[in-house]
């Protein structure tokens, strides 16, 4: 990987703001790069379906004599360069300095049951397909990063996943909450209202709810939030307060996820708390109609069911944490920085930037692929023209090379380039690169990759 800084560095110091050598710098770089290829082997350890778009890069990658191949010492513009495998092999097989990609995927999973089994592989490479369809460019990858990391490798935190039955709750039922909302036929008596809740807008975590003191304390929170947006009607706002402090203590709402409702869902979520907890009232209903945008115009009826949701398989990724609570463990994690059998990350912060940039690699080497294998065809058209095997030439229009090529069989200046390159240079060639490919004729000349 290459990375480009702009501006010179002209002093390096420590949280002592004590002068350090420069070279720490480029350590930190190296090390940068160890996590970033941690990150793509335990990615494409979860590549376990040899059949998929990713089980086949993984095996580009990690199989000797492809043409992608970099798990192992490669070439590269002339110069022998380390594969993943070195980067690595310090981290997960300290004991084996030149461990078979098979070896890692065994490290990479150890502890995890689920590597164990025919379904428990699809689970790990279902989760890792989940995480793959948000990586869709640059800023898709450096969405996923802090979105994903902790799902894979934090063993506590409030996080939630992507199909997790309150997430697929959720999904299903706002766009028929807002429907339903701004349907001139609604009401705030409506049966309509019923099958809505906290559900419909945030995620709610199983099994927890608030009720008594918390839960005034979270209505209060949101009437403030409202209040301060829309100091008046100052009488609504006081009828509703007092509705607060007279709440009956057996009064419970189910618990959510703080993140899963920000902005106008925020006031949307506290517009339904008071419409279901403190009165049901054209106010409250008007509420929620404010915090909620009007849909766009479309074909579907207001008073369509929502579709029933199918929860009963659960999220890959959840279910590949397993009781450890993390599918693979955390670059800092590791023994190396003193971590435990616990998992716990030291520096979280490291980590999502290491994530990011792995994501980003997969990215690109799927996209590079492509316009690699686009850019072979077209010379490949091209130079089956020029060599006269194929009669008709048709211009794609990528380039600027709008003219016919020249015709390159039989004519003896081409021949005695071959020559050259062939047999008088061959020696020079082979001992410079060291990399024999099939060129014309059925020559072989050594070039570099």
């Amino acid at each position: 990987m290459n990375r480009i800084y702009q501006g010179r560095v002209s002093k390096v110091l420590d949280n002592q703001n004590q002068e350090l050598d420069l070279h720490v710098l480029w350590q930190h770089h190296e090390l940068f790069q160890d996590a970033v290829n941690y990150y793509l082997a335990c990615l494409l350890s979860l590549a376990n379906d040899p059949h998929s778009d990713m089980g086949k890069l993984r095996e580009q990658i990690t199989k000797d004599g492809s043409e992608g191949f970099v798990w192992g010492a490669f070439r590269k513009r002339g110069v022998t360069r380390r594969g993943l495998r070195d980067s690595v092999a310090p981290y997960l097989t300290p004991q084996n300095n030149a461990p078979a990609f098979n070896e890692v995927v065994t490290a990479v999973l150890a502890g995890n049951p689920m590597a164990a089994t025919d379904e428990g592989k699809a689970t790990l490479a279902a989760g890792l397909r989940q995480l793959l369809s948000k990586c869709t460019g640059a800023s898709g990858c450096r969405n996923a990063a802090p979105e994903f990391l902790p799902r894979f490798c934090k063993p506590i935190g409030n996080f939630t996943f992507e199909e997790d039955p309150s997430r697929l709750i959720r999904d299903a039922q706002r766009p028929k909450l807002i429907r339903t909302l701004h349907n001139p036929a609604t009401q705030y008596k409506s049966a309509s209202l019923e099958e809505f809740g906290p559900q419909s807008i945030a995620l709610i975590r199983e099994g927890c709810e608030v009720k008594g003191s918390k839960l005034q304390a979270k209505l209060r929170e949101f009437l403030d939030d409202w209040k301060e947006k829309y100091p008046e009607p100052a009488a609504d706002w006081a009828r509703l307060e007092q509705n607060i402090k007279e709440l009956p203590a057996e009064i419970s709402a189910p618990d959510y996820a703080g993140t899963s409702a920000k902005g106008n869902d925020r006031f949307l979520l506290a517009a339904m708390f008071f419409f279901q907890k403190l009165e049901k009232s054209p106010f409250t209903f008007g509420l929620m109609k404010m915090a909620s945008r009007p849909p766009k115009a479309t074909s579907e009826s207001a008073d369509e069911s929502v579709a029933p949701v199918s929860v009963s398989v659960g999220d890959p990724i959840r279910l590949a944490r397993g009781t450890r609570s993390y599918v693979f463990r955390a670059f800092t994690s590791l023994p190396c920085w003193g971590g435990d059998d616990s998992g716990k990350l030291q520096w979280e912060k490291f980590d999502v930037a290491a994530v990011e940039e792995a994501l980003k690699a997969l990215h690109q080497v799927d996209e590079k692929g492509k316009e690699r294998a686009k850019e072979l065809a077209r010379k490949q058209a091209r130079h089956d023209y020029q060599r006269g095997k194929s009669k008709k030439w048709k211009s794609d229009g990528s380039t600027d090379e709008e003219s016919r090529p020249p015709i390159l069989a039989s004519d003896e200046r081409i021949a005695r380039l071959e020559q050259l390159v062939d047999v008088d240079l061959r020696a020079e060639y082979e001992m410079s690169e060291g990399v024999e490919v099939n060129c014309p004729g059925n020559r072989n000349v050594a070039i570099a990759r």
